[in-house]
């Protein structure tokens, strides 16, 4: 079974620029690169390695080596969606062999990383950021931990999470609960929400903010059957189409964009 683990990041101010600015530099990256594969109609990752390495290394020196192979790596992903997947909206254009149409990595792309630029030992988190390491004491469980030593890690990925802070305004006396990790309120929902279930008046106006995370949070997908007992399974999500930061891309995610 596939699987991912979100990890939500608490950050303070400073901490969020520096994740955000790698963030930036991640996407700008991609969007060069994008251009070679487009251009060369290339999206084997050795291959397209060769075409963009260089440039890479030279227009983005802050982003470091091992990152630039992370970007090469992001656009292949993301290649092989737009101009393989059956439900791609470029893909008859590229089975004509006409030009290909861009694809354009948006600010909120995730930024992959792997044991080069993160490593996780007994909770505590160290990752690459531009201007060096950064450090952070996760609360995970033992069970979740062991999966780290007992399962096939296959992606790693920096993404933004939930960053609303939405006012909901009941009509009517209800119930406020969590399902399948979304909140649920009338015809309306919030993701990313971890609530208790409360009962509110009637005309209450309410605030929902994802407490914890300022913006960001790291998924981790498994591969193949958990080895664990039960009596240890982790708290971990089987992984669906909409986990678009990790595991093959069905559909076109929000942060790319991909127009014939």
């Amino acid at each position: 079974m596939n699987t991912v683990l979100r990890i939500p990041l608490t950050c303070n101010d400073e901490q969020h620029a520096r994740l955000q600015a790698l963030q930036h530099e991640f996407a700008q990256a991609c969007n060069r690169v994008s251009d070679i594969a487009r251009l060369h109609r290339c999206w084997n990752r050795v291959a397209l390695h060769h075409l963009a390495y260089r440039m890479l290394r030279e227009r983005f020196p802050n982003l470091g080596s091992q990152m630039a192979c992370n970007a090469i790596y992001s656009v292949c992903r993301a290649c092989r969606w737009a101009y393989q997947h059956p439900q791609s909206p470029l893909k008859a254009a590229a089975d004509a062999g006409q030009p290909l149409a861009p694809i354009v990595f948006l600010n909120t792309a995730p930024v992959y990383f792997d044991r080069h630029t993160l490593s996780l030992s007994e909770g505590q988190l160290s990752m690459y950021t531009l201007d060096g390491r950064m450090h952070f004491q996760l609360g995970i469980s033992q069970a979740d931990q062991d999966r780290f030593l007992n399962e096939k890690l296959k992606e790693v990925a920096l993404t933004q999470a939930a960053s609303f802070a939405p006012k909901v305004t009941l009509q009517a006396a209800g119930a406020l609960s969590l399902v399948k990790g979304a909140v649920h309120l009338g015809q309306g929902k919030a993701e990313g929400l971890t609530l208790q279930r409360i009962q509110l008046a009637p005309g209450t106006t309410i605030q929902l903010t994802p407490a914890g995370t300022n913006g960001f949070e790291l998924v981790f997908w498994f591969e193949g059957a958990n080895v664990l007992p039960k009596s240890k399974q982790p708290s971990a999500l089987e992984l669906s189409p909409e986990s678009q930061a990790v595991g093959p891309l069905t559909m076109q995610p929000p942060y790319l964009m991909a127009t014939p």
